[in-house]
């Protein structure tokens, strides 16, 4: 409990000083504040309901979307793109796995 309530103090103050030096309170940087700084306040409730969040995050899937994203080369059919993509990782993983295979040839 001790550390919720720490996080329940430092991350709201950590926010403000976010938004002092980068967000500047100023419409026109409201870029710099993006969802994920504001999604961070209710991480202590957060693990009091669910527990730690390890056990329920999201990020690995993020981060997975997050190397999707920049794969897409078309507006138009951006599953094209997508589909080359993990189908070319895919290769990769089946190479890697018998690499020592090959090497021992």
């Amino acid at each position: 409990m001790d550390e919720i309530d720490w996080l329940r103090e430092k991350i709201p103050e950590w926010v403000q000083t976010y938004e002092k030096f980068y967000y500047q309170y100023d419409p026109a940087r409201l870029s710099t504040y993006t969802l994920t700084i504001h999604a961070l306040l209710p991480i202590p409730d957060a693990i009091l309901s669910a527990g730690p969040q390890w056990c329920y995050s999201a990020y690995p899937m993020e981060r997975y979307c997050g190397r999707l994203q920049p794969r897409i080369r078309s507006r138009t059919f951006p599953w094209a793109s997508l589909d080359r993509y993990v189908l070319e990782l895919a290769q990769l993983s089946q190479i890697g796995k018998h690499q020592p295979i090959l090497s021992n040839l």
